[in-house]
């Protein structure tokens, strides 16, 4: 879980500083292709500085409490491992993401290796939640599924 917690981290500030490089890099050139004073450079890239620097820092904040949270659970619903299987599930709206759509519903053993590369969050502001649910209420879904 940590592993996965400072991997996210690294990769969404590497694509987030990528990302804004390359839009910065855009600004440089006015409508006619020349080189933009630095004055009206400067009045561009403060522009975008709330979107690189506010926006996405919040979803980086919560990313990681959230990952913090969920490897705080998944210890926790390990305790039940015998009682409980772990079951994914979306938030059920038009705003959950396909891919995040195709895993609503996996059930599976708590120890099962797939909860070591599918644990939420998904993804950055992910509302999926991983619940415990009785072994005997739900099946377990089938392995070729599940990966």
């Amino acid at each position: 879980m940590l592993q996965k917690l400072q991997t996210d981290v690294f990769v969404f500030s590497g694509m987030k500083t990528y990302t804004q490089l390359k839009e910065a890099s855009l600004l440089l050139l006015d409508e006619n292709n020349q080189i933009k004073p630095y004055a009206k450079f400067e009045q561009d890239i403060l522009k975008i500085n709330t979107t690189y620097n506010q926006n996405y820092l919040q979803a980086e904040h919560q990313h990681a409490i959230a990952a913090a949270q969920s490897a705080a659970q998944y210890n926790e619903y390990m305790q039940d491992a015998e009682s409980y299987n772990l079951q994914i599930r979306t938030a059920g709206d038009d705003k959950v993401r396909a891919s995040h759509a195709e895993l609503n519903g996996i059930t599976l053993p708590a120890n099962d290796p797939f909860w070591n590369t599918h644990y939420t969050p998904f993804d950055w502001r992910c509302r999926c939640i991983i619940i415990q649910v009785l072994k005997n209420k739900y099946p377990v879904t089938d392995n070729g599924i599940a990966n």
